[in-house]
């Protein structure tokens, strides 16, 4: 069995994070351009961003300095059930004192660096707290466009006809194609590493949780309904029929259109896509719930 290490501050990104990216992506790529739709796959240039949703203003405290000792490693279970813990791992490097929530975007993207091809995803400004939002807001039916924390995705949104000499629209099995490169960082990622980094940012994205207007309240419960949510995404058929009513796309399918937008993003991601991110949001799950906060 696959070792569960217990870590937060890039996993979160990487694992749920990825629903809020494609979310940004699609929404991006769903407006529909004046011309007829001619051929089997039309591609659908980007639209005019929404107005943003206001985020509270930051409050001025002074930096956390984290003097907690560093997680043990949950290990498989033993035949009886009992979990067991493995010695505590020590970093190789000194953590550094905690950066201020403005000034850690840099601190982040270094530690970023370690993963491969995750940096170029992201924008590296505001990033806690745009992720904060982007979290807290997946279960809602929008999300607030302005704080998107990642770079456009490459290609365009494509639709095709479901039927020869028919206007009846569905999704292209080729946008599935466009979402492998971040899936493929996704199951990269060695969770090992990322030990260090969970005491050192939480209190960060507590803060910024707070500032939103949730003084008694913690991210981290926050975040484990999120992931439940999204794992509750419900399976469906392929094809995926769309309408437009207006200028985006819309799922035909009053139910599914009625969904979060976390949920229907990642019905767009395809049926593979989805599973994978499930698989990794379930090992999330298992890692977070137990955590002494």
């Amino acid at each position: 069995m696959h070792k569960i290490i217990p870590a937060i501050a890039i996993t979160i990104l990487l694992m749920v994070a990825i629903v809020g990216y494609f979310f940004w992506q699609n929404n991006a790529n769903l407006a529909l351009n004046n011309e007829p739709i001619a051929n089997t796959s039309v591609l659908i240039d980007s639209p005019v961003q929404e107005p943003p949703t206001p985020i509270a203003p930051p409050t001025q405290e002074p930096p956390v300095i984290n003097t907690d000792p560093v997680l043990p490693i949950a290990t498989p279970q033993e035949p009886n059930g009992t979990p067991t813990i493995s010695n505590v791992v020590t970093p190789k490097t000194p953590i550094k004192p905690l950066p201020t929530l403005e000034e850690s975007d840099a601190e982040i993207r270094t530690i970023a660096e370690q993963f491969g091809g995750l940096v170029p995803l992201i924008v590296w400004e505001n990033f806690i707290r745009y992720f904060v939002v982007t979290i807290d807001n997946i279960p809602n039916r929008k999300l607030p466009r302005r704080y998107s924390f990642t770079k456009p995705l490459a290609g365009k949104f494509a639709v095709r006809l479901a039927q020869q000499d028919t206007e009846t629209i569905a999704l292209d099995r080729k946008n599935y194609q466009r979402y492998e490169n971040f899936l493929n960082v996704l199951t990269a990622i060695e969770l090992e590493q990322l030990i260090p980094h969970y005491q050192h940012f939480y209190s960060l994205f507590q803060q910024s949780y707070e500032e939103l207007g949730y003084p008694n309240r913690r991210f981290h419960d926050r975040l484990l309904q999120v992931i439940d949510h999204l794992q509750e995404t419900p399976e469906i058929q392929e094809p995926i029929y769309l309408i437009r009513p207006k200028v985006f796309y819309q799922f035909k399918d009053t139910e599914l259109e009625s969904l979060s937008a976390g949920q229907k993003i990642m019905l767009r991601i395809g049926t593979e896509n989805r599973q994978k991110a499930k698989s990794k949001l379930k090992e999330l799950r298992i890692a977070l719930e137990s955590l002494p906060l």
